[in-house]
């Protein structure tokens, strides 16, 4: 092959490499969104199940998984210093336990509210508690652009009332509750 088709197929692969992970990150802030005004990160630390999400893809395509394929899907939450939380996300696939794991922060360390950065995989996205338990015992977490929408639980289901509250929550928000999909469940 000569240098000029090397180069070309170089630029090729450039610029598909740049359009396939575009898709997996934004630079789209979204509309404001409204977050819990307290978040005390030891409270909020442990486990959570995610009960009902609305699907997300996990990696770089065609590498990663969709968490719509995922059985027993958690999230583990450890507080490491003042300003930052070990995150651990949990699920069965294809079998196979898979793992994630990041690092999550206030977006404004001063605030200390429910508006944070979860860093997966190098990048940063944001993480927005919308609505939180006093006991800290369900969280309804989304994106500004409305596109990734997590309802948590500490048990791995939720009864019917709360699941309506929480949808209303997130329906207030300006997502579209009607893309969640209940996360399967196995002993």
């Amino acid at each position: 092959m000569n240098k000029l088709k090397l180069y070309g197929l170089s630029i090729t692969i450039f610029l598909l490499s740049i359009g396939l992970f575009s898709g997996c990150i934004t630079n789209d802030p979204g509309e404001p969104i409204n977050v819990v005004d307290t978040l005390d990160a030891v409270q909020y630390s442990g486990l959570w199940y995610s009960v009902y999400e609305i699907p997300v893809f996990y990696g770089f395509y065609p590498i990663g998984y969709s968490s719509v394929d995922c059985i027993n899907s958690t999230a583990t939450y450890t507080v490491e210093s003042e300003n930052s939380i070990h995150v651990l996300n949990r699920c069965i696939y294809r079998g196979r336990e898979r793992i994630v794991e990041g690092t999550a922060r206030y977006a404004n360390s001063s605030k200390k509210n429910g508006a944070l950065i979860v860093n997966l995989f190098g990048f940063d996205s944001d993480y927005n508690l919308i609505g939180l338990d006093d006991e800290y015992q369900w969280a309804v977490i989304g994106t500004k652009n409305r596109e990734s929408l997590w309802l948590f639980s500490r048990t791995p289901t939720l009864d019917e009332p709360l699941l309506d509250d929480m949808k209303d929550i997130a329906e207030s928000e300006g997502f579209d509750t009607s893309l969640l999909g209940k996360v399967q469940r196995e002993p």
